[in-house]
C-alpha cells in the first residue's frame, strides 16, 4: 500500500504539468495542428526532472533497508525500490503517448468534456442539459482550484512568511526532543508471549495482556513450556552464509577445526562448567532427573554404573577413570547413547543436546542445553536482561576453557529479540542513508548547495515531527513499525523535492517570483498526492487488523506533515533566504547544463504567451456564458492580491 500510493505522485505530477502547459500555452492550437504533441514534449521537459527526483529518492529510500540484517526487510526494501523506478519509466513513456492518444481520438467521443465551443442545438434534451450543467460545475472547481494555487496560497505562504518558519522549527525542535530524549522511540515493552495482531482493546488481545495471568490452567502451560532454554555450542562456527536475499537459504554448515571434547583436559572443563551452571541464579532448578541437558554427567554416571566382570564390556566400565583417555572416550560413548537409548527411550536427533557425529562416526559438536528461570516474552527488557547475565557468564568461562573448547558460543529462543536489536539498529541506519541519498540527488539535480539544504532541513523536521507524534500516540519499535518509519524518508522527499526543483527552474530572477512560480507550477499537483495518500490511510482506520490501523495512521500523518512543511516551511525558507542568481550554484560545464525550457519557448512565453493565455481564458468563459466584462474583472481583481499584499522585501 506504501509503495502504491507513493506511485501516485509522479502520475499526478505529470498530469497536472500536462495540464497547466495546455492553459498557458494554448496558443499553439491555432499554430500548429500537432499542438497536443508539443504540450507533450513541453510538459516532459518540465516534469522529467522533478519526477526523476522524486522517483529516485523514494527508491533511495527504499533500498536503503539492505543495511538491514532482518531478510523480509531487505526483500520489501528492493521490490519496492525496483516498483519505483519501473514506474517512473513507465510515467514518461506511457502515459505521455496514451495522454496523446485521448486528446486526439477519444477526447471528441465524450461531448460533456469537450471543452471545444459548438453551436448550441436546435433541441434542448434533458443529456444536453445535464452535460451542460458538470461542464460548467467542472470549470467552476477548476477555476477555484487555479485561483486558490495561484493567488491565495502564494499570498499566505509569503505574507506570514516569519511566521511559519518559526512555528516549524519549534515543532521540529520539539520532535526531536521527544525522538531522541524523552520518552523516545522504545523497543516493545508488554510482556506478551504471542505477537500482537488486533488492537489492545479487542478481547483476544485484552485476554493476553490481562485476563491470561489469573487462570492455573495458563499459569501452568506458561511455567512449564516456556522457559527459555540456555544453549551451549561447540564444533561449529557461527557464521550465516546463506543468501541474504532468501528467508529459505540457509547456508553451509562450517565446522570448528580446532573442536576437541575427546581430550582428558576437555571433559574435565566441561563437567565442572555444568557444575557451576547449574549453581546460577538463572538456571531453572527442578527434582526430575535429567539425561540430556549436560551429556557428559550421563555419560560418567554410565561408566560407573558398568560391572566390569564381563570381559566385552572393558574398557566402557567403572574401572576407567575419569577423566577417560580420548581413545576411550570416543569408543564409549557411542555404546553409552545406544544403552541409554534402548534402556530410557532417549534418542539422539537434530533436536536434542548431546554429542554430533559426522557419517565416520567421529564427534564433530557438541550441545548442551539447561533450562532456564527467565519465561518467554515480547519484553525487549526482560529478554536483554536474560541475554546479557546468561552470555556475559558463559563468555567469561569460556576464557578458561583448553584449546579444544575455547570456541563455544550461547544461543537461545531468541529470535523476536534479535528481531528487536536489529530494528532498533537498521531503522536508524536506513533512515540516515536515504537522507544522504536524498541529498545528494538533490544536489546533482538542482547543483544548488542552497536548495538543497533547505530540502533536507524540511525532510528532517518531517521525520521528527511525524515519528515523534506516533512516540506520543503510544508506538513502539516492532517490525511493522520499523518498516513505516523507514518509509517516512521516501514519502517525505517528494514534495519538497518538486518545490525544489520548480524553484530552480523558475524564470523570474527574484525569491519572491520563484516561490510564486514554484508554489502556482506544482501546488495542485502536490496537494492532490497528498489528498489521495491520506484518503487511502484513512480507509483502513475503521479495521480490527493492528498493522492496517497503523499504517493507516502513518499515511495520515506523514501526509499531512510533510505537505505543510514543504509548502510552508521550505517555500518560506526560500523566500527569506532563498538563492537569487548563480548564488550558491555549483559551477558547470555547458554541455553539463541542464535546460528546463528552450530559449525560443521561453521568449515565447514572455513576449506573447500571456496574450494568448488572456484570449483562451475569455473563450473558455464565453463558452460557460460569460461577458468580456466578467472576463476583465476576474483577471484584474486577483492581481493586488499579489503584487500589493504579498510583495514585501
Amino acid at each position: 500500500m506504501l509503495m502504491d500510493t507513493s506511485i501516485l505522485h509522479p502520475c499526478f505530477s505529470h498530469f497536472e504539468g500536462y495540464c497547466e502547459f495546455r492553459r498557458t500555452l494554448s496558443y499553439f492550437s491555432e499554430v500548429l495542428k500537432s499542438s497536443r504533441c508539443e504540450s507533450s514534449v513541453i510538459t516532459l521537459q518540465h516534469a522529467a526532472l522533478s519526477m526523476f527526483v522524486t522517483s529516485f529518492t523514494t527508491a533511495a529510500a527504499f533500498y536503503a533497508n539492505y543495511v538491514s540484517n532482518i531478510t523480509a526487510i531487505r526483500c520489501f526494501g528492493v521490490y519496492a525500490g525496483t516498483a519505483i523506478l519501473v514506474n517512473y519509466v513507465l510515467m514518461v513513456t506511457w502515459l505521455p503517448a496514451v495522454v496523446v492518444l485521448h486528446e486526439r481520438y477519444l477526447q471528441n467521443l465524450f461531448s460533456c468534456f469537450n471543452k471545444t465551443p459548438q453551436r448550441p442545438p436546435t433541441k434542448t434534451s434533458c443529456w444536453n442539459v445535464l452535460c451542460q450543467k458538470v461542464h460548467k460545475l467542472l470549470f467552476a472547481i477548476s477555476e477555484a482550484s487555479r485561483i486558490f494555487f495561484e493567488k491565495v496560497l502564494p499570498c499566505i505562504v509569503i505574507k506570514f512568511r516569519y511566521v511559519w518558519v518559526f512555528w516549524f522549527l519549534a515543532i521540529t525542535i520539539g520532535g526531536a526532543y521527544i525522538v531522541c530524549i524523552n520518552p523516545k522511540m522504545k523497543l516493545p515493552s508488554l510482556e506478551l508471549s504471542e505477537f500482537q495482531v488486533f488492537r489492545s482493546s479487542h478481547p483476544f488481545e485484552r485476554y493476553d495482556a490481562e485476563f491470561k495471568k489469573i487462570f492455573m490452567f495458563e499459569r501452568v502451560h506458561h511455567g512449564e513450556e516456556l522457559h527459555m532454554p540456555i544453549t551451549i555450542i561447540w564444533g561449529v562456527s557461527p557464521e550465516d552464509n546463506g543468501d541474504p536475499l532468501n528467508p529459505k537459504s540457509k547456508g553451509k554448515l562450517k565446522l570448528d577445526s580446532s573442536f576437541n571434547i575427546a581430550s582428558p583436559a576437555s571433559q574435565k572443563w566441561i563437567l565442572h562448567f555444568c557444575q557451576k551452571l547449574k549453581n546460577q541464579t538463572f538456571f531453572y532448578q527442578t527434582d526430575e532427573q535429567d539425561f540430556t541437558s549436560c551429556f557428559i554427567e550421563t555419560f560418567k554416571q554410565w561408566m560407573e554404573n558398568q560391572d566390569c566382570d564381563e570381559p566385552a564390556l572393558y574398557p566402557c566400565c567403572s574401572q576407567s577413570g575419569f577423566p577417560y583417555k580420548q581413545e576411550v572416550f570416543e569408543l564409549c560413548i557411542k555404546r553409552a547413547i545406544m544403552e541409554l537409548e534402548r534402556s530410557t527411550g532417549y534418542h539422539l536427533d537434530s533436536k536434542t543436546p548431546g554429542p554430533r557425529f559426522d557419517i565416520n562416526d567421529t564427534i564433530r559438536a557438541v550441545v548442551l542445553e539447561f533450562r532456564s528461570n527467565y519465561l518467554f516474552t515480547l519484553a525487549h527488557e526482560k529478554m536483554h536482561q536474560f541475554y546479557k547475565e546468561v552470555d556475559a557468564w558463559v563468555a567469561n568461562e569460556l576464557k578458561f576453557a583448553p584449546e579444544g573448547l575455547s570456541n563455544g558460543w550461547f544461543v537461545s529462543n531468541l529470535e523476536f529479540y534479535d528481531l528487536q536489536d536489529s530494528l532498533s539498529d537498521g531503522t536508524l541506519i536506513a533512515m540516515g542513508l536515504s537522507v544522504a541519498v536524498a541529498f545528494s540527488v538533490m544536489l546533482l539535480t538542482t547543483w544548488n548547495i542552497i536548495i538543497s539544504m533547505y530540502a533536507i532541513i524540511s525532510i528532517a523536521g518531517t521525520i521528527f515531527v511525524t515519528v515523534g507524534s506516533l512516540v506520543l500516540l503510544g508506538w513502539e519499535l516492532n517490525v511493522l513499525e520499523s518498516v513505516t518509519i523507514s518509509v517516512a524518508v521516501g514519502l517525505s522527499v517528494d514534495f519538497a523535492v518538486h518545490y525544489g526543483v520548480a524553484y530552480r527552474l523558475a524564470p523570474d530572477p527574484d525569491r519572491e517570483g520563484k516561490v510564486v512560480f514554484s508554489l502556482s507550477r506544482m501546488g495542485s499537483a502536490i496537494a492532490m498526492a497528498a489528498l489521495t495518500t491520506f484518503v487511502a490511510g484513512a480507509m483502513m482506520m475503521p479495521s480490527t487488523v493492528l498493522a492496517y490501523t497503523q499504517l493507516g495512521t502513518f499515511m495520515m500523518l506523514i501526509m499531512c506533515i510533510s505537505w505543510a512543511f514543504a509548502t510552508f516551511f521550505f517555500q518560506c525558507m526560500c523566500r527569506c533566504l532563498g538563492p537569487q542568481g548563480t548564488c550558491g550554484q555549483i559551477p558547470l560545464p555547458k554541455k553539463l547544463q541542464f535546460k528546463a525550457f528552450s530559449q525560443a519557448l521561453s521568449s515565447n512565453v514572455a513576449e506573447r504567451g500571456q496574450n494568448e493565455v488572456n484570449h483562451s481564458k475569455k473563450k473558455q468563459l464565453d463558452a460557460r456564458g460569460g461577458t468580456k466584462a466578467d472576463v476583465e474583472h476576474e483577471h484584474y481583481e486577483l492581481e493586488p492580491l499579489a503584487s500589493h499584499n504579498c510583495s514585501t522585501t
